[in-house]
């Protein structure tokens, strides 16, 4: 379907304040006008963008923003150009589209990687460490009451345990900053932090600790792929 009425999105004309005041709507603004238009309701372009509802309503509001895939398939749903879509407030380019909406995903997986290293401070008072118990028997025990090692490797533990745990309040208290630098390196330093981990846990022998961080390096990894 072709929307020749949509051509205001360009340019606008010096002195009429009609095709200036649309050419400077905001990507939410034009997703609205564009949607009402096209007589669609917010369900059913969701559809037709495989997101949700609730994700359109947050485009159209300001409260979020579509990544470049979706900007590309709404742009090819209502038959406009992308730069029409993203020439706004002064003018946004592609590159800052793209920058703008990874940004978002960085910020959305500091928020996970932060609660991720947060919860490792739990595993402190978990009884998941192997113990010695009575006559030498094998029990597990949360780390801080265990005997299973010389007291110097046991605070090591604690101490690096304590410092990811920190780490992941950082990420939490820092996740609105605007840096995407900050933002993908914190997420690097997550993983590696979590490896550093791993690795303590297998040289004392600590099994289930060992698997438990396994699994939040294995989810980290994976989810970094999805963002670079």
């Amino acid at each position: 379907m072709e929307y020749a009425e949509l051509e205001y999105f360009h340019s606008p004309v010096k002195g009429d304040p009609y095709t200036e005041r649309n050419f400077f709507m905001t990507i939410g603004e034009k997703i609205t006008q564009l949607r009402t238009i096209a007589g669609l309701s917010q369900e059913q372009l969701a559809e037709k963008l495989f997101v949700s509802r609730v994700t359109v309503s947050k485009w159209e509001t300001g409260r979020g923003y579509p990544n470049l895939d979706s900007i590309k398939l709404i742009a090819k749903i209502f038959s406009v150009s992308i730069d029409d879509l993203l020439l706004h407030d002064g003018g946004i380019s592609i590159e800052d589209s793209a920058t703008t909406a990874t940004k978002g995903s960085f910020k959305q997986y500091n928020v996970f990687f932060g609660c991720l290293d947060l919860f490792t401070g739990i595993l402190l008072f978990l009884p998941i460490f192997v113990n010695r118990g009575v006559k030498d028997t094998i029990v597990l025990d949360s780390l801080l009451v265990i005997h299973f090692f010389t007291p110097a490797v046991k605070w090591i533990l604690v101490a690096f345990i304590c410092f990811v745990s920190f780490f992941g309040v950082i990420e939490l208290a820092l996740q609105t900053v605007q840096d995407k630098i900050w933002s993908k390196k914190s997420l690097f330093a997550s993983i590696f932090l979590s490896m550093c981990c791993e690795v303590l846990f297998i040289l004392t022998l600590q099994q289930t600790p060992a698997l438990i961080i396994l699994a939040f390096i294995v989810i980290k990894i994976h989810m970094l792929r999805k963002v670079s």
